[in-house]
């Protein structure tokens, strides 16, 4: 009796604990969804300092005050960026987006401002500006950091006089646009080495603020991974009953009905024991992926004859952080064309 009179309560623990699991798991995730539903945005968090962020962006929305984003690369700055603009006067009109890293100048200057036909070779008919199609509504320069100062001059006079004249032409137009801006750097830092204009500087930044990177913000790691693993469950059509902590949102398309997602689902090519490995210790995960990443960013350089602006585009990868890839894992095209033979 005694015997059994502990297994009880043993078992009882263990219903509770379980019981205790699943509230908890259930709590994150309808905290996750009335941030999300409630915002309209798509922003789900409960980190204090992007709530006050959030909060400060309800109240300068309405105007149209230049905002300068801050924030390093993936730390949602595009996803802030279509906040504000949803929540302003313009909401009903264009939100244009553009990559200032991913064009040269010739072209990043012809798809700002627009060109006459036979401004320049190829020019073979006039082409509308991204100031002109986002006439009324907001424009939202990413990587702002990677114009040129001939570029950064022309987009000056364009917030000083609300006016646009495109490449080769010579007559401009009045246009009313809502400009927004990224950046990953210190401009500060860019002005000193002569790099950003200090006048420039100082119009794009009617507000500034700082996002945080999700390292910083570990509270919405529980937040973020139930909103993924749920959203492409839906999407597939499969009920996923939570995920654990070291998978990525990505391998919810590999769940079967009814289980958690584990380390199983993961290609045996990202678990694949490296011959060369030195010592007992496994391989981890993060190695691995490396491994793969770098083989997928060769060979489709390789396809591209080493064209990065074209391997960027296949990879969905931007023109940046391919480069930085390519400097991370040392792909170098004398040496690849070598291994090869």
């Amino acid at each position: 009796m005694n015997l059994i009179s502990v297994l009880s309560n043993y078992v009882s623990v263990a219903i509770l604990e379980s019981q205790r699991r699943e509230l908890a798991r259930e709590n994150v995730s309808l905290r996750g969804r009335l941030l999300e539903n409630g915002n309209g945005h798509g922003i789900v968090t409960r980190s204090r300092e992007l709530l006050e962020i959030l909060s400060l962006l309800e109240r300068v929305g309405p105007s149209d005050a230049t905002i300068l984003i801050e924030g390093e690369t993936g730390s949602g700055k595009g996803l802030l960026a279509k906040a504000i603009h949803a929540s302003s006067n313009r909401a009903n009109k264009p939100l244009i987006q553009v990559n200032c890293a991913a064009l040269p100048e010739p072209l990043l200057e012809s798809e700002l401002f627009g060109h006459v036909q036979g401004a320049f070779t190829g020019a073979v008919r006039e082409k509308a500006g991204l100031f002109v199609e986002a006439n009324g509504g907001t424009l939202f320069l990413d990587e702002v950091d990677k114009m040129t100062i001939t570029i950064q001059g022309k987009l000056l006079h364009v917030l000083d006089n609300r006016e646009v004249r495109p490449v080769g032409g010579n007559r401009s137009a009045k246009v009313d646009v809502r400009v927004l801006c990224a950046t990953n750097v210190n401009l500060k830092a860019r002005i000193a080495r002569g790099e950003f204009l200090e006048d420039l500087y100082y119009r794009l930044n009617d507000i500034c603020f700082r996002v945080p990177p999700l390292r910083e913000r570990p509270e919405d790691i529980p937040l973020l991974v139930d909103h993924y693993s749920r959203r492409f469950a839906a999407e597939l059509g499969k009920e996923v009953r939570g995920v654990e902590p070291e998978m990525l949102r990505l391998f919810a398309a590999l769940a079967n009905e009814g289980e958690p997602l584990t380390t199983r689902l993961v290609p045996r090519e990202l678990l694949r024991v490296e011959e060369e490995t030195n010592g007992d210790a496994p391989p981890t995960l993060k190695a691995e992926v490396a491994k793969v990443e770098r083989k997928l960013i060769g060979q489709a350089l390789e396809r591209s004859n080493w064209n990065k602006l074209k391997a960027a585009r296949e990879l969905n990868l931007s023109y940046p952080t391919l480069l930085q890839k390519i400097k991370l894992y040392q792909l170098d095209r004398r040496m690849m064309i070598r291994q090869r033979s």
